[in-house]
């Protein structure tokens, strides 16, 4: 029988096939355009990995005391030590320590290919190369994972997470991203990447008058350049 509808309610025993209940809209953000999940933040969160005081020291005890009883892994010291070397930028000792000590953890490929990225490796087989469109930081390490990004790319959370990076991984970082926005001819975003590193200490370095000769002559600016 008909389910009674009073202006535009239809009351019903159960859903219509296909079709689910909810308070809203399906919320998309959390998805790439491939429909594949985006990394979340949190897993992302590159400058809350490392402490204050001398990097010898924090690299101490980060690294100190990976294993617990019966020598397993420790997972909440092997991720602090994972993490730290990835703030550091030290991709290769990253991926090191992964293997060693992280075969069971969940994080695993995220930390890998993290690894590789920090280390200046393009990697479109990355987990990343389908996140471009993300609303969260992953969308930052899609674009540095592929030499030459196409389709659809979320420059807003490319700048604000490179902006949140730590200020040596900005350095390192910022001129192999900016030459990608440059092949995207994105030139607005160049600009606010651009401006971010400029802010930095050290705003001298020889690197980074070659990288602005670059950006000039990309925006059409030879004498500038020169």
């Amino acid at each position: 029988s008909m389910a009674p509808s009073v202006a535009g309610l239809r009351v019903a025993l159960g859903d219509l096939p296909g079709m689910v209940a909810s308070n809203g809209p399906p919320d998309h953000k959390g998805l790439t355009a491939e429909g594949d999940a985006c990394t979340p933040a949190e897993a992302l969160d590159v400058a809350a990995w490392g402490e204050s005081g001398p990097v010898a020291l924090q690299m101490a005890e980060a690294g100190g005391a990976l294993l617990a009883e019966f020598d397993r892994p420790d997972p909440p010291r092997v991720a602090r030590a994972i993490h730290f070397l990835l703030f550091l930028g030290f991709g290769a000792e990253a991926q090191q320590m992964v293997r060693a000590f992280a075969a069971d953890m969940p994080e695993r490929q995220v930390w890998l290919a993290l690894a590789r990225l920090v280390d200046g490796d393009a990697d479109p087989a990355s987990i990343f190369a389908t996140q471009t469109a993300c609303a969260t930081p992953a969308a930052l390490w899609a674009v540095l994972a592929q030499p030459a990004s196409a389709g659809s790319v979320n420059s807003d959370a490319v700048v604000l997470a490179f902006s949140a990076l730590p200020p040596h991984l900005r350095q390192h970082l910022g001129p192999p991203l900016i030459e990608r926005f440059i092949r995207r001819n994105e030139m607005e975003t160049v600009r606010r990447l651009q401006d971010t590193i400029l802010r930095l200490p050290g705003a001298g370095d020889p690197a980074l008058a070659v990288l602005q000769s670059t950006i000039a002559l990309a925006s059409g600016n030879a004498a500038e350049a020169e």
